[in-house]
């Protein structure tokens, strides 16, 4: 070997020492960025697990207004029907109350009429009892 080669072999070896430090730093940086991807893989897959738990506890809690709402539209139609039947009673009763109203005014001024043209006649007591009856029942006598 001549200087030449010597002095190249050396530049050589020099430039090798120097790469095997660049792949060394290489390697070691490939390995902590495959430790941060392998940190935000189980970041991800438990960001992943905690957001599918939340979708299942909001499709449970969903569901479960969604019954509610049901219910309480049911409720609400049965409620309405009910008031719907009272404010007809009602109606039918007011109606009721002011024909019997007016039924018995009648019947009074009808007794005094008869009591004064006919003082003695207990048929006109009978008369009344029947009008009063056919009254009740909604007849007109």
């Amino acid at each position: 070997m001549n200087i030449d080669e010597i002095i190249e072999n050396a530049q050589l070896k020099g430039r090798i020492i120097a790469l095997d430090a660049q792949v060394e730093t290489l390697t070691a940086e490939v390995r902590c960025l495959e430790a941060v991807i392998r940190s935000h893989e189980r970041v991800d897959c438990l960001s992943v697990t905690s957001l599918k738990k939340q979708l299942v506890e909001a499709d449970a809690e969903n569901a479960r207004l969604k019954a509610e709402v049901e219910r309480l539209e049911k409720l609400e139609e049965y409620l309405q029907n009910t008031l719907n039947q009272y404010a007809l009673d009602d109606m039918r009763l007011q109606a009721k109350v002011e024909r019997l109203t007016k039924a018995g005014g009648d019947l009074v001024t009808w007794v005094l009429i008869m009591r004064h043209n006919n003082p003695n006649d207990i048929e006109d007591i009978r008369l009344v009892i029947l009008n009063w009856n056919a009254a009740k029942e909604g007849k007109r006598s």
